[in-house]
């Protein structure tokens, strides 16, 4: 079975600041098992993170939940992003089963 790849792009200046977003980014994409790869882009002076057409400035205090957030709505088999509230389709539903097993 061939798993399907899809990329986050991470921009942003190397520095102390954005070692710890990649790595928090990486960590949280392994506990939920989100085929995500991440690509690197240093042609921006903010750190940011982008999927599709979504972008999040992780510079801001609460924007790095957020993203984590939206990671959920991910579908891990398609990459479509769900923009519901609360569907019973919805992939953030894995989020119970994930907690249920520890890993978060």
């Amino acid at each position: 079975m061939k798993l399907n790849n899809f990329e986050v792009n991470i921009y942003g200046q190397k520095s102390k600041n954005y070692q710890y977003f990649k790595q928090e980014i990486s960590v949280y994409l392994t506990k939920i098992n989100l085929p995500l790869t991440i690509v690197e882009n240093q042609s921006s002076s903010e750190i940011k993170a982008t999927y599709k057409e979504d972008t999040f400035l992780l510079n801001k205090s609460n924007e790095l939940q957020r993203f984590f957030d939206f990671l959920l709505k991910i579908n891990p088999k398609t990459g479509k992003v769900c923009k519901c509230n609360d569907c019973n389709n919805c992939p953030s539903k894995r989020l119970e089963a994930i907690t249920k097993q520890g890993n978060l």
